[in-house]
């Protein structure tokens, strides 16, 4: 132990080179840690293991984690959201629309972003934008699915015109596949005119 400095050493000698290994400091380090560490090094060197050399590589294997997972933070923090993308294409495109695009946003507050909000738009996958739309079909409201098919296909088209994403996980789903079109046929059957009149009318 160096009294001054109270820190635990370990010392040992490479031929006539002496060599220390900073087991830590005193009180952190306890009397026993230290004793337990010194052996530990001890029985390192019998098995031909040199302790400064396998502190330095643990030193660097260590650097080299911190560095990766700061880098795999940055990655994941540049990644847009949903809500993110849903943003930039309101500001962008949506915004244009005579509403300034406030019912979309509505039922994209009800429906997508409780369940995709905070996933990053790249990796949402076509099971999870069935799964909202069985959702809105599965209390009643198959009108309003079929309307965030096609608001979800245009969100995720913007962002892959702008090459923000890879792909679109809307593709090969139809508005059919959430509920049929019934409203505009009951209000059809319902009409006192000739059946000529209410085919042209279809």
């Amino acid at each position: 132990m160096n009294t001054n400095a109270k820190t635990w050493l370990y010392r040992y000698k490479v031929g006539n080179k002496a060599n220390w290994v900073d087991i830590g400091p005193y009180p952190r380090i306890s009397l026993s840690h230290a004793r337990a560490s010194a052996l530990n090094m001890k029985l390192m060197r019998k098995q031909g293991i040199d302790p400064v050399q396998q502190k330095a590589q643990q030193e660097v294997a260590k650097q080299a984690a911190e560095k990766a997972a700061r880098q795999e933070q940055a990655k994941a923090a540049a990644r847009l959201t949903v809500k993110t993308l849903f943003d930039q294409w309101k500001r962008r495109e949506l915004g244009r629309r005579k509403d300034g695009g406030a019912e979309v946003h509505r039922s994209f507050e009800k429906d997508v972003f409780p369940k995709i909000g905070d996933v990053a738009a790249e990796d949402v996958t076509r099971a999870m934008i069935t799964g909202i739309l069985d959702g809105a079909v599965e209390r009643g409201a198959p009108i309003i699915a079929r309307n965030l098919l096609g608001d979800l296909r245009q969100m995720f088209g913007y962002g892959i015109t702008r090459e923000i994403l890879p792909h679109d996980p809307t593709s090969f789903l139809k508005r059919n596949n959430f509920g049929k079109k019934v409203e505009r046929d009951r209000v059809l059957r319902a009409y006192p005119g000739r059946p000529s009149a209410r085919e042209i009318a279809r």
